[in-house]
């Protein structure tokens, strides 16, 4: 993969994940109650969802010296949020 190549996948995760990571904490209570999940559950995947945003971003920076450990760091936050989403959101609406 070239040197940039890696930043068409990067940026729109990273921009998804946080603008709805960010979203979550604008009505934290609210929102949790909407989807019928307690709030401590609620803010952590909202935490989740802002870390492995930034996570993909930090991971791609040449400064970073743990790029992959933080690459996979990233997909471990990720990958339980999109397991939630799609069984609690998604799956619903087939």
């Amino acid at each position: 993969m070239s040197s940039i190549a890696h930043w068409f996948i990067r940026v729109p995760f990273a921009a998804t994940f946080i603008v709805h990571g960010i979203g979550k904490f604008m009505n934290l209570s609210g929102s949790a109650e909407m989807m019928g999940l307690p709030v401590f559950l609620f803010g952590l995947v909202a935490v989740a969802e802002v870390l492995a945003g930034v996570g993909a971003l930090v991971g791609g920076m040449p400064f970073c010296t743990k790029k992959d450990l933080v690459t996979r760091l990233t997909g471990l936050a990720a990958a339980p949020v999109m397991i939630g989403a799609i069984f609690m959101v998604h799956w619903p609406r087939f």
